[in-house]
């Protein structure tokens, strides 16, 4: 999403005059901030790695021009949104330092929370498909479809809460520690925060519907190809066929199997939606050294 580097929401196109407005107010919401450049990190912005992986799968022959920032976020916004962000330019004007304290969380020390969550949940995602490929395995008969699809459905949806939760208590600690360090940064945890809370319910829309529905299509894309490939292989072998060579092959021996390949997509998904959440948190972390260097 727009906020969060990269996807799009859903809603119809909104009237040119409200995206015309919009779109001005999130620039100057941007330019209020005094420090807008930096909020999203100094990489240039870019599409989400979310939306890259999710892209490899529907390739756009066609994909029309993007729009730039505030114009892709007025897409986000309704019309009560206008006035919001009108009122969120004053609240970011306004923002005050609670208390200036060097002795607070440093930017390296924020870094280091970001590095140790990014690397739990990274490994719990891990954990969950390798036990799910691992119990599958372990019947000795190829893998039912319909139970693997829920089976997975489930440890992404749970991982889903998991990295929601711990994400959410991560960024609400890190504009804590900015609402610290001075009026710059107070100003941009005040807008963090004014944009998270406007712009959650869509990103949480778009993240638990549609990108399961996508994967349920690249679940049954690699069972088709899978299924093609078989058919092709049975065509091509020679009448005389030995035990082996006629034995139906379990994915635990076949690494073209499709379940393998779609647990790597699936986890491909949720480390890329990781990298998407957590992208607001290290923008603010990367202001924050910026600021102190």
């Amino acid at each position: 999403m727009p906020w969060r580097h990269g996807s799009h929401g859903r809603g119809g196109p909104a009237l040119p005059s409200l995206s015309a407005q919009t779109s001005t107010a999130v620039s100057s919401g941007l330019r209020s901030a005094r420090q807008g450049r930096t909020l999203y990190s100094s990489r240039k912005h870019q599409r989400s790695s979310l939306a890259r992986v999710l892209g490899t799968w529907r390739p756009s022959a066609n994909e029309p021009a993007r729009k730039d920032f505030p114009e892709r976020l007025a897409q986000w916004l309704h019309v009560s949104d206008a006035i919001t962000l009108r009122t969120m330019q004053q609240r970011v004007a306004q923002a005050k330092c609670t208390a200036v304290d060097t002795t607070m969380t440093s930017a390296s020390e924020l870094n280091r929370s970001v590095d140790q969550l990014r690397s739990t949940l990274a490994s719990a995602v891990n954990d969950e498909l390798q036990r799910l490929l691992r119990e599958s395995r372990e019947t000795g008969v190829d893998p039912d479809p319909d139970v693997e699809l829920a089976l997975h459905q489930q440890v992404f949806d749970d991982m889903q809460r998991r990295m929601e939760m711990s994400v959410d208590a991560l960024r609400i600690h890190v504009r804590q520690c900015l609402s610290r360090h001075g009026e710059s940064m107070a100003r941009l945890a005040t807008m963090d925060a004014a944009l998270d809370q406007m712009l959650a319910g869509r990103e949480q829309e778009a993240l638990s519907t549609r990108v399961p529905a996508l994967l349920r299509q690249r679940f049954e894309q690699l069972r088709r190809q899978h299924a093609e490939r078989e058919a092709a292989a049975q065509v091509e072998l020679p009448l005389a066929s030995t035990p082996e060579s006629s034995a139906s092959p379990h994915f635990s021996r076949d690494a073209g199997h499709w379940l393998p390949q779609y647990s790597l997509s699936l986890q491909s998904v949720l480390l890329a939606e990781l990298e998407h959440r957590l992208q607001p948190v290290i923008g603010m972390v990367e202001a924050l050294g910026q600021t102190s260097s």
